[in-house]
C-alpha cells in the first residue's frame, strides 16, 4: 500500500500538464487535469495522520486561550518536580530547546518544548553499517527509563518500525504519528510523553506506578520518524492535542558540546546551556547523560 500511495503521489503532478489545455489550442489536454484527483488516494490512505494533524492544529488556538495568551516559559513556570533524562548512557540532542529558534516546534503548544534524542559518534554517524536498518543505528533497543516517580496513565503498542530511507524523510507506518508511546502522570499535574517505542519491549503496564529511573521499555523507530530517536516532552495535561508544553530542566545531568555534530546536522546549535536552581535547559548540538 505504501508503495502505491508514492507511485500516486508522483502521478499527481502529471495534472500540472493539463495547463496545456488552456494555453493551447489542443484542449483535449485539459483531461491530463484529471491526475490531481489522485491526491485523494494519499488523503484516504493517510486519514489517521491527517486527523492528527487537524486536531493538533485546531489545538493551537484553544490552548493559546485557556491560557489567556501567557503560555509557559521558562520564566513564568517552575517545575514542580525534579526530572532526569529518559535513558542511560551518553546521547545528543538534535531538536529542542527552550529558545525559539532551536525549538522542536515552537508554534505547536503541547510540542514547544520537545526534545529528540539520539546517539552520535565521533565521525557524526547515528549508525553502522546498514543505514536502512532500524537495529543499525546506536541508539536502537536502548533502555528508556522513567524521568520522574508517577503512574502510567496511556500507552499504546503493537505499531512496527517505521522504514528509514535514509534521507531524512518519514515515512510513518503507524496510524499514530507518535508510534508506540507512554503517558506518565507525575505529582502535581505534570505529565511526560516518550513516543516512537519499539514494539512489544514494554515492561510496564497501564495503572502501574513507576518510579524515577526505572526500565520503562526500548527506543524504537515507530511513528513518524526519519530514524532512530527517542522523543521527550513534558506537558501541562493528558491531550496530546490541548495540553501545554511546559520547559523542563533537568537535574543531576553531564553536558558537553558534540563537536562532531556539524557533520551530522548543519542547523545552528544552542550556544551554551542554561542552569537554574540546579536544572539544566539544555539544546541541540548537545551531549547529554544522567549522572546518577
Amino acid at each position: 500500500m505504501k508503495q502505491f500511495v508514492a507511485i500516486t503521489g508522483r502521478l499527481k503532478w502529471l495534472g500540472l500538464l493539463g495547463l496545456l489545455g488552456y494555453l493551447t489550442p489542443y484542449a483535449h489536454l485539459k483531461l491530463l487535469s484529471l491526475f490531481w484527483l489522485l491526491c485523494l488516494v494519499e488523503i484516504v490512505c493517510d486519514w489517521s495522520a491527517l486527523g492528527q494533524a487537524l486536531r493538533q492544529l485546531m489545538g493551537i488556538p484553544i490552548t493559546y486561550l485557556s491560557y489567556k495568551g501567557k503560555l509557559p516559559s521558562k520564566t513564568n513556570y517552575q517545575l514542580k518536580n525534579s526530572y532526569i533524562l529518559p535513558f542511560k548512557g551518553q546521547w545528543t540532542v538534535v531538536n529542542g530547546s527552550t529558545e525559539k529558534e532551536l525549538s522542536h516546534s515552537w508554534e505547536i503548544p503541547s510540542q514547544r518544548y520537545a526534545y529528540d534524542f539520539l546517539i552520535l559518534d565521533e565521525a557524526g554517524k547515528s549508525y553502522e553499517e546498514d543505514q536502512l536498518s532500524p537495529h543499525s543505528y546506536y541508539c536502537y533497543g536502548r533502555d528508556i527509563i522513567a524521568p520522574c516517580d508517577g503512574m502510567i496513565i496511556d500507552m499504546k503498542d503493537g505499531y512496527e518500525d517505521s522504514l528509514v530511507d535514509g534521507k531524512g524523510s518519514a515515512d510513518c507506518r503507524a496510524k499514530d504519528i507518535r508510534g508506540n508511546y507512554i503517558l506518565i502522570q507525575h505529582p502535581n499535574r505534570e505529565y511526560s510523553l516518550i513516543a516512537h517505542i519499539r514494539k512489544n519491549s514494554f515492561t510496564v503496564k497501564a495503572g502501574d506506578e513507576v518510579k524515577q529511573g526505572q526500565v520503562l521499555a526500548q527506543s524504537g523507530n515507530t511513528g513518524n520518524t526519519s530514524e532512530p530517536h527517542i522523543h521527550f516532552q513534558l506537558q501541562a495535561g493528558k491531550s496530546f492535542y490541548l495540553a501545554a508544553g511546559l520547559p523542563v530542566g533537568f537535574t543531576h545531568i553531564g553536558f558537553q558540546k558534540k563537536n562532531s555534530y556539524s557533520l551530522f546536522d548543519s542547523r545552528p546549535t544552542q550556544i551554551g546551556v542554561d542552569s537554574v536552581e540546579n536544572r539544566t535547559y539544555i539544546g541541540r548540538g548537545w551531549e547529554v547523560e544522567n549522572l546518577c
